[in-house]
Formats: structure tokens, C-alpha cells, sequence
């Protein structure tokens, strides 16, 4: 009795190489980006909160958020930032909040230099 074996076919391969380059973009959405220090001097109190996003991508972490006594809308993106000095050589990645007040940047820095509780930042009106 003669046997016949079967090629496996060479599409297969092609196809699942296919699947895979076209699934990268969704797997490097997973990735966290680290934002260089040196990017910060790009940030200014006021800007749009898109504009940051744009500017940086998407925060590590949404922190919260919330609606102060005022009844406007307060939110807390999280950020990692290398502050490697160029002498170490091991990364230092800190991290760093953002703070918006009604979708404007109001207040960034290392999360713990300041008052960390969001319902502090309230608008001051001057009449």
C-alpha cells in the first residue's frame, strides 16, 4: 500500500504572518509610553486636555475623576517620565500628574510635590 503525504500547504504560513503584521498597531496601543524630561518644557498651564493627549499620547494611568463644590468637572491623568541623568545608568522613571480643571491643564508635577487631592483646585473669580 503506497502512502500519500500530504504537503502542508505554504498559504497557511502567509496567512498567520499576514495576521500578525496587522495586529502589531493593536498590541503597541498596550504599551505605556515614557515620556522624556525634557518633553515637560512642552507643557503649559491652560492647555486643552486633547492637546496634551496629542502632545504626549495617552496617560499611563486615568487617575480620577470628579466634580468639585463648584460643580465643575476635575481630572487627574498620570504620566511616567525619565529623569535619567546621563551619568547613571540606571532609568529613574518618576511619575508625574496632570491635573485638569473643566478639560485646561491647571496644575503638573511629580505626584506627591504637592497637594494631591483634586477637590482643592477650585476656579477663583475675580469681580
Amino acid at each position: 500500500m503506497i502512502t500519500k503525504i500530504k504537503r502542508s500547504s505554504t498559504k497557511l504560513p502567509a496567512i498567520k504572518a499576514l495576521l500578525l503584521v496587522a495586529a502589531l498597531p493593536l498590541l503597541g496601543g498596550c504599551v505605556k509610553r515614557i515620556i522624556r524630561s525634557n518633553e515637560l518644557f512642552n507643557l503649559s498651564i491652560g492647555m486643552d486636555k486633547n492637546h496634551v493627549i496629542e502632545e504626549f499620547g495617552l496617560p499611563a494611568l486615568f487617575r480620577g475623576s470628579m466634580l468639585d463644590k463648584t460643580g465643575q468637572v476635575v481630572e487627574v491623568f498620570e504620566y511616567s517620565v525619565n529623569t535619567t541623568l546621563p551619568w547613571f545608568e540606571a532609568p529613574v522613571i518618576e511619575t508625574y500628574w496632570l491635573y485638569f480643571h473643566n478639560n485646561k491643564l491647571v496644575q503638573w508635577g511629580k505626584a506627591g510635590d504637592w497637594q494631591a487631592k483634586a477637590n482643592h483646585i477650585s476656579e477663583i473669580r475675580f469681580r
